[in-house]
């Protein structure tokens, strides 16, 4: 008997309370509680089920029927009726309070799905664990303990569907969260691929047109500086003050932006007076600063610290990559030390930017453009002391968070739409990204965010299209391993030597976060192909984990996902995908012979540690047809098709082999 029939029946109550319904079906008027006089207290119906005449502690279940759907609050109402009736351990109401049952109908929501959906549907798995990893320890035990109560119901009585079919969820989730912090720290959010792919794309046009009609920027912002006085009375007004209250008239100052040929620009960015150029440049300045972030992964105060010429090359043994020279940010204002971020060539187009309006400021102000003294992001109102600016200088107000708000609302290719905001669910579906995250309004950017999506995308490049900056990304990638890597030849020589650890550690854990991301990347893959598809895998490595499990000894493959996630992380265990399935042999295909010579797995199949999920032998037969067509291609008596044809005798051995042991 359960804590509550137990309760009750001490109550003397037994007769008015129905016996527990053994089905779903339970009926509005159901009697869940009563008063201490035996009249009806709370029905199945009721947004509160009141215990106050049994319980001293939880008096209460609210069901929050302005949170959640109709659906998701009668699964709750489900779930809290089994709870009462069916728990396996005797507990009492405080210990069935809402708050965990609450999380998961919050997560169910956010994905569009009912609490029943959630924790039966196999493909959701993934999706809950993944967010079951942002949270702290003690929440995610909280979940475990409650799916598995649910798992423990349900198989006593199987008409209660509100909890999966066994314990390998509840036992996944435990084995995550024995992993996980004590205190949970909400992630930066990587900006989702949609908005990411338009930043770069909005950023780079802007930035493009500003260069494009610099020259003729340049010469109307000098012409308002100081350039007045010479042409005063060549029809214009004769004094300043009148030339000044002549141009500030729409109509007159579009006279003057014909002149300079910038009619049309103004009409594109809605410069109609002179005050629209000052936030003008300001944006720039704006997009300057974050195509940096974009594509070096720096800081914030590493960025708004930079010099004016931050821009170089480094080359060290032949190998070359365009670096921006700055200073590390914790020793800023205090004795700065120097260091370098490996870049891509496309930066030029922000540090040019901001190098231009530095010009133009410096031209207003008459100053000396030191490249030792003057910074990259410059107040439109600094005045120089002659002293470090790195020390005390003014800085542009384009860096401020106000200004930021500001500048991503003028671009309504990064407003929030339904499909950014489910993906953000799906990566962490119990954050309550309303709090941050609002459907129709821009996306809130901040300077870390483009750090962490670049560690993600640039792992994980299959993610978005990014057109021409595609290259950009893969070449970045390239010469940031080679020069930020543990171990590298190139890391050894002139980034991680003693002296110089301190100096680049945020380099080297921006590329500790990147190789993270490829190892979780390769852990997707891994699950996706291999640990969903058991028992019906292909490939020597695949057949080894069916014959397994056939004999009821299931390894860590199939039984402990979590151990399995831990070990990609760590790099004990790899998984690249190929035409045929994919590796898993420790250290990568780099560290195979024979992959070096293939092009369309031919080398991969058959293999030891190939894995594949294509039972009909698809792709192995798309492989193999691809062979023969390059075969064809020489003259039968040639090297090349020899080599050719004894490279499909041998792979059509195999594809022979691998359909016996599969019965295909």
């Amino acid at each position: 008997m359960s804590y509550y029939l137990s309760v009750i029946s001490e109550a003397g109550s037994t007769p008015y309370i129905e016996a527990p319904i053994e089905s779903l079906a339970i009926k509005d008027e159901t009697i869940i509680t009563l008063n201490s006089d035996t009249t009806v207290c709370s029905q199945f119906k009721s947004n509160q089920w009141d215990f106050s005449a049994i319980s001293g502690d939880v008096k209460y279940f609210n069901f929050e029927i302005d949170l959640f759907s109709k659906e998701i609050i009668r699964d709750l109402k489900i779930m809290q009726y089994g709870r009462l009736y069916w728990s396996p351990t005797c507990k009492t109401i405080s210990t069935l309070r809402m708050t965990t049952p609450n999380k998961l109908a919050a997560w169910a929501d956010r994905n569009d799905i009912s609490i029943e959906q959630m924790l039966n549907d196999v493909r959701l798995k993934h999706r809950i664990l993944t967010s079951i990893e942002q949270l702290e320890q003690r929440e995610a035990n909280e979940i475990g303990t409650l799916i598995a109560e649910l798992a423990a119901i349900r198989i006593a009585h199987p008409a209660f569907t509100l909890g999966p079919p066994d314990f390998s969820l509840s036992d996944q989730i435990k084995d995550i969260a024995a992993q996980l912090p004590n205190k949970r720290t909400e992630q930066t959010p990587v900006i989702p691929t949609r908005l990411f792919a338009n930043l770069i794309h909005d950023l780079e046009v802007f930035l493009t047109d500003f260069r494009d009609h610099y020259e003729h920027i340049r010469s109307f912002i000098a012409f308002l500086d100081d350039g007045i006085g010479e042409r005063l009375g060549e029809g214009y007004p004769a004094t300043r003050k009148g030339f000044e209250r002549w141009y500030r008239k729409p109509h007159n100052f579009a006279l003057l932006m014909k002149e300079y040929d910038l009619k049309e620009f103004c009409k594109k960015y809605e410069l109609i007076v002179k005050k629209d150029w000052n936030v003008y440049l300001t944006d720039v300045q704006e997009a300057a600063k974050y195509w940096i972030h974009l594509f070096t992964g720096m800081r914030d105060n590493e960025v708004n610290y930079l010099d004016r010429e931050c821009l170089s090359e480094l080359n060290a043994k032949g190998a070359k990559a365009k670096i921006i020279k700055g200073y590390t940010s914790k020793t800023i204002g205090s004795g700065y030390t120097k260091t370098y971020w490996v870049t891509a060539d496309i930066v030029d187009l922000g540090v040019a930017a901001a190098q231009n309006i530095g010009e133009m400021i410096a031209y207003k102000h008459n100053y000396v453009l030191d490249p030792n003294q003057y910074p990259l992001f410059v107040a439109h109102k600094f005045k120089h002391k002659g002293t470090i600016f790195h020390a005390n200088a003014t800085f542009s107000e384009a860096i401020s968070g106000k200004r930021l708000k500001e500048f991503v609302g003028r671009f309504s290719s990064l407003t929030i739409q339904e499909s950014d905001y489910a993906e953000l669910r799906q990566l962490d579906g119990f954050r309550d990204w309303g709090k941050t995250v609002k459907v129709d309004a821009p996306w809130p950017l901040t300077t870390h965010q483009c750090r962490r999506s670049l560690a993600v995308y640039l792992a994980r490049s299959g993610l978005l299209t990014l057109g021409a900056v595609q290259a950009q990304f893969k070449h970045l990638l390239a010469s940031m391993t080679a020069y930020y890597r543990r171990n590298s030849t190139f890391a050894t020589n002139f980034i991680l030597n003693d002296n110089e650890d301190e100096q680049h550690q945020s380099q080297i854990l921006l590329m500790d976060d990147i190789q993270r991301e490829q190892r979780l990347s390769e852990y997707d893959n891994f699950e996706k192909l291999v640990l969903d598809n058991a028992p019906n895998l292909t490939g020597p490595n695949g057949i080894r984990i069916n014959q397994q499990l056939k004999r009821l000894k299931p390894t860590i493959i199939a039984t402990d996902k979590a151990r399995i996630k831990k070990e990609f992380e760590e790099g004990s265990r790899n998984f690249k995908p190929n035409a045929v399935g994919g590796c898993s042999k420790v250290g990568g295909p780099a560290t195979c012979d024979g992959y070096t010579f293939t092009t369309d797995g031919e080398f991969c199949f058959g293999c030891t540690y190939q894995s594949g999920n294509d039972p009909e032998f698809k792709d192995a037969e798309k492989v193999l047809a691809k062979m023969y067509r390059r075969r064809d291609r020489y003259s039968p008596t040639s090297l090349h098709f020899m080599q050719e044809q004894a490279v499909i005798e041998e792979f059509e051995k195999k594809l022979t082999r691998q359909k016996e042991l599969l019965d295909v």
